[in-house]
C-alpha cells in the first residue's frame, strides 16, 4: 500500500483560531492569560477549532507571519494561538527559499529544537555568551539541532531548492529579538556610533536602512552559485511546497489547487499568478501523487516515512494521553459537585517530571459505604529531586529563564497587591503551582527579607510557609539532620533552608525526599545574587547602552558590567564570582590581604571549573578595585557568630568603606551604582551612598520575594527549573 503523508498537514492537525480580527484576538488573549485554572481557559476556548492552528493559512493572524524576501516564517505563540497558553510550548515553521538565511536572532525566553523536513541542506551556528565557543551544523532532512535559550542563532538554506524546517519552543512566549536588527534599529545611533567607533551616526542611519526584512537572502557564494537576483522574491506557492515535500517521499497536494511559482523580480509583472504561502492552501494526504523518477514502491523502505510514522505516533500518543488527563478531570470534578462539594481539576499543567499544583492528588472529603474512592489522581515522584545549593549548579540558561520568570511573576503580581487594591481583587493570573502544599522554611540564623519574601511567596502561590526556627525543633538538640528532613520530607513537599556550615546544607540535600533551596549558608547564596541580577536588569537603562524596556513582559537586556565587590569574601561574594562573569560581566574584587579574607579553596575551583576566573580581578587596594565601575558592592563585614572578632575585622576593613570620595578617586564609572544584600551598618557604606540616588538596595531588597518566588514555583510546583 502506498501511504501519503503530508507533515506540515499533521502540525495543522495538532495545533486556527477562530478570532481573526485582531481586537476579538486580542481579548481572548487577555481572558485566557487572568484565567485562573486551565479548566476556565477550556471554557473559554468553547469551540473544538480554537484548538487548531493553520500554518498555510495564517497571513490573516496579525502577528503570525515574519517575511522577507528570501522567504517566510510562521508562528504559533500566545499572540497568535490562544490555545497554547498555560501550556508553555510554542512552534515556528520556517520556509527558506533558495540560499535563504533566518537572520541572526535570539529568542530570550526558550531554548529551540529545530528539525529539518524538507530541502538538501541547512547550515546552522550559535554561540551563548562572550568568550563562549561558535558551535557550527550542517543538517539535513529528519535532522534536528538544538539553541540554548538567549544563544545567538541562525539558520541558512545550502541549496538552490527552498527548503523547510519546524522549531519547537519550551515557552508559549519564546520572543524573537534580530541581532542586526535590534542593534542598528532600535539603539540610540550616537550610541551605535559609539560603540562601533570610527563610524559616524549618518553611516549607522544609511546601515540600518539597508538590512533587509527576515527571512532574508544569505551569503555571497550561495546567491552567486544559485543565480539569485537579490532584489527579487521568492514566494512560496502550492507548487513549491508540494514538490519539497515530494522529493522527501512525502507525498501531498494542495488541496486548493496548484499554481505556478518562482522567484520574481519587482519588473516581473507577468500573467502567473504567484499563490503565496500565506494566502492560503491546504496540504492533503494524497495516495495519487506519484513521482515519476520514484523506482521503489516499498513504502518501509524510505527512511523518511518511517521517521515521519514515528513522529506522528508519538504525537498522537501525547495528544490522547492529553485528552484522557481532561476527560478524568472533568468526570473527578462531576463526580465531587455530585457529592456536595467541588473537586480541584487535577490537569497536568506544569512543566517538567515532577509534581504540578494542578496535579496534587484529589482526596474525597466525604466517605461512603461503597468505599468511596480516596484518591482519583496519583502524583508520582522522579527518581530525581531538585536541589539549589549554589547557582554554580545551573547553566547559564537556567539562571536566565529563573530570571525571566521572576520578572514574569513580579509583572502580573506586583499589581495585584497594591495596600488600596488587595482587598477587593483576587489573583487570577498566578498559577497556584503550591495548592495544598507546605514549604518547611528551616532557619537556624534569624532573617528579615529571606523570611518575609520565602512565606509571601507561598502564599502567592497558593501554598503555606512553615516556619522552624532553632528554637522550634529538635534539630541539632537530640536529633539529627538526616532524621530531622525524612520526617519533614514526610510531612511538607520542599525545604527553604537557612543554615550555619555549608556542610549542613550537604546533609539535608543528601537525604532529602522533597527539594531543598539554599536560603544561605556559610559558602553560597544563591537566591541573594538571583535578586541582585534581577535588580541589575530593570535599571539597565541606567547604565547606558541600552534603552529602557518598554515591553514589561521582557527581562530588559544587560550591556556588560564591571561590578566591583568591596569587602568580606562572603557568601554573596562566592556566588557573585561563579556568576556574573558566566553572564558577561567583569568582577573587580578588593579585600583585605589576611587569610580569612581570602576566597576558599572550594569555592575558588569552582570558579576555576566554571571558567571564570579569566573575568576577576582582586586586589587589596580598594582604589584599585573601584576602577571602572559601574556597579559597587559591599556586605556587613561582621557576619552572625562573627561577634568576637568584631574589633579586629573593623581594624582590618579600614579604607574599605564605600564612599563618593573612595569611587571618585579609584575611577568609578560617573553613573556607577550601590548594592548591598542588608543589613547594613555604616561603617561599610556612608549615609550619602547608601539612600542617595546611587543605591539600588531597596528594589534589590523586593526582588528577593520575585526571585524566590520563582524558585518555589519552579522547584517545588513544577519539580524542574
Amino acid at each position: 500500500m502506498k501511504f501519503a503523508l503530508a507533515a506540515l498537514g499533521l502540525l495543522s492537525s495538532l495545533a486556527a483560531i477562530s478570532a481573526s480580527d485582531a481586537d476579538e484576538l486580542k481579548t481572548l488573549v487577555k481572558e485566557l492569560t487572568v484565567a485562573a485554572t486551565q479548566s476556565e481557559r477550556l471554557a473559554i476556548l468553547d469551540e473544538d477549532k480554537d484548538f487548531v492552528f493553520d500554518f498555510l493559512n495564517a497571513a490573516k493572524i496579525q502577528g503570525a507571519v515574519g517575511k522577507g524576501n528570501g522567504g517566510q516564517a510562521v508562528s504559533a505563540k500566545t499572540t497568535t494561538f490562544p490555545a497554547l497558553i498555560g501550556n508553555q510550548l510554542a512552534m515556528t515553521v520556517g520556509f527558506l527559499g533558495p540560499c535563504a538565511q533566518n537572520t541572526p536572532h535570539i529568542h530570550p525566553r526558550s531554548a529551540e529544537m529545530l528539525v529539518m523536513v524538507a530541502g538538501d541542506t541547512i547550515n546552522t551556528g550559535t554561540f551563548q555568551e562572550n568568550g563562549a565557543r561558535f558551535v557550527e551544523n550542517k543538517i539535513e532532512v529528519g535532522q534536528a539541532t538544538i539553541f540554548p535559550m538567549g544563544s545567538v542563532h541562525f539558520q541558512q538554506n545550502l541549496g538552490c531548492d527552498p527548503a523547510i524546517f519546524v522549531a519547537g519552543f519550551a515557552n508559549e512566549d519564546p520572543g524573537t529579538l534580530q541581532v542586526a536588527q535590534g542593534f542598528f534599529q532600535q539603539l540610540p545611533p550616537d550610541t551605535v556610533s559609539a560603540t562601533l567607533g570610527e563610524l559616524g551616526v549618518e553611516e549607522v542611519q544609511d546601515i540600518s536602512k539597508k538590512i533587509p526584512a527576515n527571512i532574508a537572502f544569505g551569503v555571497a557564494e550561495c546567491v552567486q552559485r544559485c543565480k539569485i537576483d537579490r532584489n527579487s522574491t521568492f514566494e512560496f506557492s502550492e507548487e513549491v511546497i508540494s514538490k519539497a515535500l515530494k522529493q522527501q517521499g512525502i507525498l501531498a497536494t494542495i488541496a486548493s489547487g496548484s499554481s505556478s511559482s518562482r522567484v520574481t523580480t519587482p519588473n516581473n509583472t507577468s500573467g502567473k499568478q504567484a499563490s503565496n504561502l500565506s494566502a492560503g492552501g491546504n496540504l492533503a494526504a494524497s495516495s495519487n501523487a506519484v513521482d515519476d523518477d520514484d523506482k521503489d514502491d516499498s513504502f518501509w523502505n524510505n527512511k523518511y516515512h518511517v521517521l515521519i510514522i514515528v513522529l506522528g505516533a508519538a504525537c498522537g500518543v501525547l495528544v490522547l494521553a492529553l485528552v484522557a488527563a481532561i476527560v478524568i478531570a472533568l468526570r473527578a470534578r462531576k463526580a465531587a459537585r455530585n457529592r456536595g462539594h467541588h473537586a480541584p481539576i487535577p490537569l497536568f499543567t506544569g512543566t517538567g517530571h515532577g509534581r504540578s499544583a494542578a496535579s496534587t492528588p484529589f482526596v474525597s472529603e466525604k466517605y461512603s459505604d461503597d468505599s468511596t474512592l480516596i484518591a482519583l489522581v496519583k502524583s508520582t515522584m522522579p527518581p530525581k529531586v531538585p536541589h539549589l545549593m549554589t547557582l554554580a549548579d545551573l547553566s547559564v540558561g537556567q539562571i536566565n529563564r529563573v530570571l525571566a520568570h521572576s520578572a514574569a511573576l513580579k509583572r502580573v503580581s506586583k499589581p495585584l497587591l497594591e495596600p488600596y487594591t488587595a482587598s477587593t481583587r483576587s489573583l487570577p493570573a498566578i498559577e497556584q503551582t503550591l495548592a495544598n502544599k507546605t514549604v518547611a522554611l528551616l532557619f537556624s540564623k534569624r532573617s528579615t527579607r529571606t523570611r518575609v519574601a520565602a512565606e509571601t511567596s507561598a502564599v502567592l502561590l497558593g501554598g503555606r510557609a512553615l516556619f522552624l526556627g532553632r528554637e522550634d525543633i529538635q534539630l541539632g538538640v537530640n536529633e539529627s539532620a538526616r532524621d530531622t528532613i525524612n520526617i519533614i520530607g514526610g510531612m511538607c513537599q520542599g525545604v527553604f533552608a537557612r543554615v550555619g556550615e555549608h556542610e549542613e546544607i550537604e546533609e539535608l540535600v543528601e537525604h532529602s525526599p522533597v527539594p531543598v533551596i539554599n536560603a544561605l549558608s556559610s559558602l553560597w547564596h544563591p537566591t541573594q545574587i538571583l535578586a541582585d541580577v534581577l535588580t541589575l536588569h530593570e535599571h539597565a537603562h541606567l547604565f547606558g547602552g541600552m534603552p529602557k524596556s518598554t515591553n514589561d513582559s521582557d527581562l530588559t537586556p544587560l550591556r556588560p558590567l564591571t561590578v566591583t565587590w568591596l569587602g568580606d569574601s562572603s557568601n554573596v561574594l562566592h556566588d557573585i564570582l561563579v556568576t556574573l562573569p558566566r553572564l558577561g560581566h567583569q568582577v573587580r574584587v578588593g579585600t583585605p590581604p589576611q587569610q580569612p579574607y581570602q576566597c576558599p579553596k572550594p569555592v575558588w575551583d569552582r570558579v576555576k571549573e566554571l571558567g571564570c576566573d579569566k573575568n576577576i580581578f582582586w586586589t587589596d587596594n580598594p582604589y584599585e578595585a573601584v576602577k571602572g565601575a559601574d556597579v559597587v558592592v559591599t556586605d556587613t563585614w561582621i557576619s552572625m557568630g562573627q561577634e568576637a572578632e568584631k574589633a579586629q575585622r573593623l581594624k582590618d576593613f579600614q579604607g574599605y568603606q564605600v564612599t563618593e570620595k573612595l569611587c571618585k578617586e579609584g575611577g568609578a564609572n560617573p553613573d556607577w551604582k550601590f548594592l548591598h544584600c542588608l543589613p547594613r551598618k555604616s561603617h561599610e557604606v556612608d549615609d550619602e551612598v547608601f539612600y542617595g540616588p546611587r543605591s539600588l538596595v531597596f528594589p534589590e531588597g523586593e526582588n528577593r520575594k520575585w526571585t524566590i518566588m520563582a524558585l518555589f514555583d519552579s522547584l517545588i510546583g513544577r519539580w524542574t527549573i
